[in-house]
């Protein structure tokens, strides 16, 4: 098939293999303006929400000579190729402006799209109406796997980060600073910088932070700048703190 469409004022060659529209990760990175080897690497971290012969297919050169995709398209240790449901699936952490115009070109101008050849022989690229409601249904399904999947998305590096930081300040506040004598006893301290992982886990029902759902991420930096020590280990903190302010004042010779 040589028939070339435009998204995002770039031409992608329609690739289709086993009567489905694919693409690669290379076009998916080409077409979003993102650093190669993006798409592939969002799949790798998600591998096991995808299912093959669904939402991507995993094929050599010998497996595509029947199909209308070029066979030098695929490496020869074996390529994958993207199906719409695929596509959604890896595109939907993007939201920037950018990646709306694309996924929607995407949708409509190349995977909604089938060829037809006129009884003159002239090839047209249009919407069949007899595919619309199949269409719907098939959308439907594809945002519910969508949703599902953003749901047990777990937080990325950066998150993880940033919840680290968040712990940390906030033991340290709770130690009343780096000056106390709270945080300069590294048993004591140790036993903060603890219990707050462990009440956050137990929160969160996670076994570590690094497990957290995307969708909870906002909750769980509310959850670690308002945390507070309590019970024994409170009063461990408040008794050393009064001992320095008690000998501060006089009090203990």
């Amino acid at each position: 098939m040589s028939n070339l469409i435009k998204i995002n004022n770039q031409q992608l060659e329609v690739k289709e293999f086993k009567g489905q529209k694919v693409v690669t990760f290379k076009d998916i990175d080409r077409l979003h303006e993102r650093a190669e080897g993006t798409a592939k690497r969002n799949f790798n971290a998600n591998a096991k929400h995808f299912v093959e012969g669904v939402d991507f297919y995993f094929v050599k050169p010998a497996d595509v000579k029947k199909y209308e995709i070029r066979t030098s398209e695929i490496n020869n240790a074996g390529s994958y190729l993207i199906t719409e449901s695929g596509y959604l699936m890896l595109v939907k952490s993007l939201t920037d402006n950018l990646a709306w115009k694309v996924q929607k070109e995407f949708v409509s101008n190349y995977f909604r799209l089938k060829e037809i050849v006129r009884a003159d022989g002239i090839k047209v690229i249009s919407l069949l109406h007899a595919e619309v409601g199949e269409l719907i249904a098939a959308t439907s399904q594809i945002e519910n796997r969508v949703e599902n999947l953003e749901n047990t998305m777990t937080i990325d590096y950066s998150q993880q980060l940033i919840l680290q930081e968040l712990a940390r300040s906030t033991a340290i506040e709770a130690m009343r600073g780096k000056e106390n004598k709270a945080y300069k006893d590294s048993s004591l301290r140790s036993k903060v910088f603890s219990q707050v992982w462990k009440d956050y886990k137990e929160y969160f029902n996670v076994n570590s932070y690094r497990n957290t759902s995307r969708v909870e991420f906002m909750k769980a930096k509310e959850y670690l700048r308002n945390w507070k020590p309590q019970g024994k280990l409170l009063r461990s903190i408040e008794d050393l703190n009064n001992d320095v302010e008690k000998i501060e004042e006089g009090f203990i010779c």
